[in-house]
């Protein structure tokens, strides 16, 4: 039986941009999730590495492919940034946010990931763009864009490498 392979990707930035491992987290038991991963560098994208299939199973039964599960870490994650804001002008997209809460946060922030895609098609594909800033940046400015429905996340990294849940936000930017 042919199954179709999802067509949504969700991403994840791997920061420190050194790391050899990267724990994901908010996944499910009882999921098949297929995982691949490509480096980057100043020259660009490498080549993927072939897609894997792993189902989360939560049975104990080592035979059947049991995966540790639990929803317990010894890893802190950081809050999300909150009140993400998008306007623009002429040709420029405006995004700030706030930092979480300081005193609530169990860990310090060092860095945010800023994605963004558009509703603009290319080669049957959405464009999905990120940068990295440094905490404490809280906007930045995406120039040169295009009428078109923009959604853009942020989400917090702290310097272990362990990240928030995203906060998102779109606009669209017609005539």
């Amino acid at each position: 039986m042919i199954q179709k392979r999802k067509q949504q990707w969700n991403q994840v930035r791997v920061l420190p941009e050194n790391a050899t491992d990267f724990l994901l987290f908010d996944l499910q038991v009882e999921q098949t999730y297929e995982i691949t991963i490509v480096a980057e560098n100043e020259y660009g994208l490498g080549s993927f590495s072939p897609i894997i299939s792993v189902y989360l199973n939560n049975n104990e039964d080592l035979a059947i492919g049991y995966l540790q599960y639990t929803n317990e870490t010894d890893l802190l994650r950081p809050l999300s940034p909150t009140n993400l804001y998008l306007s623009h002008s002429g040709s420029n997209l405006y995004l700030t946010w706030n930092h979480p809460n300081f005193f609530q946060s169990p860990v310090n922030i060092h860095y945010y990931v800023i994605q963004w895609r558009s509703s603009i098609v290319f080669n049957n594909q959405h464009s999905q763009q990120f940068i990295v800033v440094e905490h404490p940046i809280r906007s930045y400015v995406l120039k040169d864009i295009k009428q078109a429905k923009y959604i853009v996340q942020i989400i917090s990294y702290s310097e272990q490498g362990t990240y928030s849940i995203p906060i998102q936000s779109e606009i669209d930017i017609s005539t």
